[in-house]
């Protein structure tokens, strides 16, 4: 892994990216874009559990 990638893990590990992923928390830019696009939510709400967290 290169630098810039430990870097960005480190960062995860250390604030609250990872676990705002596991508890399928929907960031505040993507819910904007939600509100614009309701079918892309419904979709995104149709997918599993683990299909949500790998796309957060």
């Amino acid at each position: 892994m290169t630098k810039a990638g430990f870097e960005s893990m480190e960062i995860a590990i250390q604030g609250t990216i990872l676990d705002d992923a596991e508890a399928l928390i929907i960031p505040a830019d993507l819910e904007d874009k939600f509100q614009k696009s309701p079918n892309a939510k419904a979709y995104f709400l149709g997918l599993s559990r683990s299909e949500k967290r790998n796309m957060l």
